[in-house]
């Protein structure tokens, strides 16, 4: 064998091998630089998710609310970001009473935009328009809605939950339904749901118009002392005394109520709450008068009995009357200072 001839074959292969894998490199190289430019040229669909947005909170909480206590408004932020005109809607769903299932009107929740307007109420049939604009920078536009919840005297007490819609969709480029509303595709809508929970707060109270009443000076016959408010009637009937009664409206009670309510008032003195100076302690009577109650009459100072019942107690203290007080001073009555601390109780239902 001639080993310089087979060396030299040797290495006119391996050149030969060289430049093939060379050339294959660059016409594989050659191919894919084609493809590409090909590929560039190929028209992509877009991404294009339409009008889109931000928001802070999506819970808001009135926390309680109580009758005539002013209700502070709670902002809703929002970050609206689009490369087109877009417009921002809102709807409100009626809210529900948690405890009973019972439905309250929307309109219970009302809305403004950034605190430069008054406030309007939701409606349930339509979407209302909270903002609208062009392209936003890339930062996004900002919308502050306030929102007001403001619960009617008559509305039943618990927990209330709303439910407050926003929409944000393009102006243009939609359909159109039969009455010639906008309605965006279903890929160019963007929407968030924004829980709102207030608790309303049952309020039931009665007040006198004045803190003590005095009799002044009385005797066994009755006698005129001119005190004021004070109605000298002289004997009692039973011929057993002297008697005086209160004036009319010279004690005044007023009762109200939120929701409405039915109240009777009844006697929770006892014998405790007289200070004796000689008297009885049911020497004094008392009586609830009203126009929206059945009065029982004078009822004895311990007796724990019913004074009115059936009262209709409403809203804004329109439930009021007199609270009658009779004194009797019996003969065999010493002289003395005698005082009683009337105690009523009140009766609610619900």
């Amino acid at each position: 064998v001639d080993f310089p001839i087979l060396r030299k074959l040797l290495l006119i292969y391996r050149s030969f091998m060289r430049r093939l894998f060379a050339a294959f490199l660059i016409v594989s190289l050659a191919c894919c630089l084609w493809e590409g430019r090909a590929a560039a040229q190929e028209p992509v669909a877009p991404v294009d998710p339409g009008p889109w947005f931000e928001v802070e909170s999506t819970f808001l909480s009135f926390g309680e609310i109580v009758p005539d206590v002013d209700v502070l408004p709670k902002s809703v932020v929002v970050r609206v970001h689009s490369d087109r005109n877009w417009v921002l809607r809102m709807s409100a769903s009626p809210g529900t009473v948690l405890q009973t299932g019972e439905a309250v009107p929307a309109d219970r929740i009302s809305w403004r935009v950034g605190g430069t307007s008054i406030y309007r109420p939701f409606d349930p049939y339509d979407l209302v328009v909270a903002a609208s604009g062009g392209p936003t920078p890339r930062a996004g536009e900002l919308v502050e809605v306030e929102l007001l919840v403001s619960l009617e005297d008559t509305d039943p007490t618990g927990e209330y939950r709303y439910a407050v819609r926003l929409f944000a969709e393009p102006l243009e480029g939609q359909e159109m339904d039969r009455a010639g509303e906008r309605l965006a595709f279903p890929q160019e809508r963007h929407d968030e749901t924004i829980s709102i929970m207030a608790v309303k707060k049952g309020v039931f109270e009665c007040t006198l118009d004045v803190a003590d009443f005095d009799f002044g000076d009385v005797d066994v016959r009755g006698t005129d002392y001119l005190t004021a408010n004070v109605v000298a009637q002289g004997r009692n009937p039973a011929g057993t005394g002297g008697r005086y009664q209160t004036a009319p409206a010279s004690i005044v009670w007023a009762c109200r109520s939120s929701p409405p309510s039915d109240a009777s008032f009844a006697l929770n003195s006892s014998a405790a709450d007289h200070v004796s100076g000689g008297m009885s302690p049911d020497a004094l009577e008392v009586r609830v008068m009203g126009k929206k109650g059945l009065t029982t009459g004078f009822q004895p100072f311990t007796s724990g009995r019913v004074l009115m019942s059936g009262l209709k107690v409403t809203p804004g203290g329109s439930s009021e009357g007199d609270l009658d007080l009779r004194l009797t001073v019996f003969d065999n009555a010493p002289s003395g200072r005698n005082i009683w601390v009337v105690r009523l109780r009140v009766a609610v239902d619900p």
